[in-house]
């Protein structure tokens, strides 16, 4: 089984200590982990390469691919998310397209047998609607966005993860792009009708760009009629306290874990030193952040590993 991770990013210090930790908690699981491919994908307006304490790293284990300039100048930080699908490997028998702030805890195991089985692309619904409103409103502004950009109303079968499961508030198949994974050939076929529709997006609702990565990538698997899989909270797992009070069970069998929420630690800073990887294991954290924080704890000794 050959995997591949993908994951855009900014040659700064900060992104490059995420990536780093990334290539550590996969070398600690071994095996096809161990073997995975992963590819930085670096964007930016002015540097061109990463900072030299960060070279001896990535030369040994990260594989590093760079937007073209005139790419970046048009479409900033989405020309590194566009570049990923260009950069799907062939040979590769899953491909995943990881956030930065993602750790991978747990192997993969049941998600890659289901996926082996039965070819989708898969994801985790996103936690809350791209546009703010009751769910009548966030209907009404995915069927304005889906008909002028995919002329067509969309089914609202889901319902987003982190709103309240007694609080009715459906939405489309919306995928939370901090990590998905489909095949090479799914993922490439996904790709023409993705950037097409993004494109689209850019120029219809300048004022709403955010999520525009999301919502395009929603809306290309609804036009092209793609097969898909919704993934259950553990596979994304965000460090959120409504997802601990929400999702017990998840938590204790945490797969990946999305550690985007900044409340209690700056996520960038944690890795980049031994005085932010030491203060951050000095923490004293609850739910789903001591998770991640004894996860870390654990692959690394208790030691900055860089």
């Amino acid at each position: 089984m050959k995997l591949e991770f993908l994951i855009p990013a900014s040659p700064t210090d900060e992104f490059c200590a995420q990536i780093a930790m990334f290539r550590h908690a996969l070398d600690t699981l071994g095996g096809i982990y161990y073997q995975a491919n992963l590819v930085a994908v670096f964007g930016d307006a002015i540097e061109t390469q990463i900072p030299d304490r960060w070279q001896p790293y990535f030369k040994r284990r990260i594989n590093i691919c760079w937007v073209e300039q005139q790419q970046f100048n048009r479409y900033s930080y989405f020309a590194q998310g566009h570049e990923r699908f260009l950069l799907c490997t062939d040979s590769a028998d899953l491909v995943f397209m990881c956030d930065a702030d993602t750790c991978l805890i747990r192997p993969l195991t049941k998600l890659i047998a289901k996926l082996s089985a039965k070819p989708a692309i898969a994801g985790l619904i996103a936690h809350l609607p791209p546009i703010p409103g009751d769910e009548s409103q966030t209907i009404k502004s995915w069927n304005t966005m889906a008909q002028q950009l995919i002329g067509k109303d969309l089914k609202f079968t889901y319902q987003y993860t982190l709103v309240d499961p007694k609080q009715t508030h459906r939405c489309p198949c919306y995928f939370n792009a901090g990590f998905v994974v489909g095949t090479p050939a799914l993922l490439k076929s996904l790709h023409a009708s993705f950037w097409e529709i993004f494109q689209a997006y850019q120029q219809q609702f300048p004022k709403q760009l955010f999520f525009a990565g999301q919502v395009s990538m929603c809306l290309a698997m609804e036009q092209l009629n793609l097969p898909f899989h919704e993934l259950s909270m553990r596979y994304n797992y965000p460090n959120d306290e409504r997802a601990d009070k929400l999702f017990p069970i998840e938590l204790e069998n945490v797969v990946l874990m999305h550690y985007l929420r900044e409340k209690l630690f700056d996520r960038r800073k944690i890795f980049t030193s031994e005085r932010h990887f030491n203060a951050f294991l000095e923490l004293d954290l609850s739910g789903s952040n001591k998770v991640f924080q004894s996860y870390i704890s654990k692959i690394t000794d208790a030691r900055y590993p860089f």
